[in-house]
């Protein structure tokens, strides 16, 4: 009886090993817990999922109390959203958000109009920066 050679098959940690190397500076946006969103080059990670980004910015919602004194005077229906355009416009193109994000809604069921109130998120630099990974929500890869 001949025997034959057995292969074993790549293993769950080698694939992925192979793709954290292939986010290796790429720009990753990195939603947490607290309503942040940090946009900043992958550098590296650990077992407990931290994650270190550099050439960070960070990017915040606005208080409610800069929501309230954006709504208008008038009492008619509004819808409150937070604009994906950051605040500063020191950092590069690539690092801007991309997705809206919803503050608050109020509707009046005898009008179908709404107005649209839009508020800046917050932005600053940070430089280098460790996600804690029990923070993270959600990461999405800018390509």
């Amino acid at each position: 009886m001949a025997t034959t050679p057995i292969t074993t098959p790549i293993t769950a940690t080698a694939t992925a090993t192979a793709y954290l190397q292939s986010l290796l500076n790429k720009q990753l946006r990195i939603h947490t817990t607290d309503t942040r969103m940090f946009v900043g080059e992958f550098k590296c990670t650990d077992n407990d999922l931290n994650i270190i980004l550099s050439r960070t910015h960070e990017y915040r919602l606005p208080s409610s109390s800069t929501l309230l004194q954006s709504l208008p005077s008038a009492t008619t229906p509004t819808t409150t959203t937070a604009s994906n355009s950051p605040a500063n416009d020191d950092k590069p193109p690539s690092t801007s958000p991309h997705t809206n994000t919803s503050a608050s809604t109020a509707t009046s069921s005898s009008s179908n109009t709404t107005n649209s109130i839009k508020a800046d998120m917050t932005s600053r630099f940070l430089g280098l920066v460790v996600v804690p990974g029990r923070h993270v929500v959600r990461i999405e890869v800018e390509e």
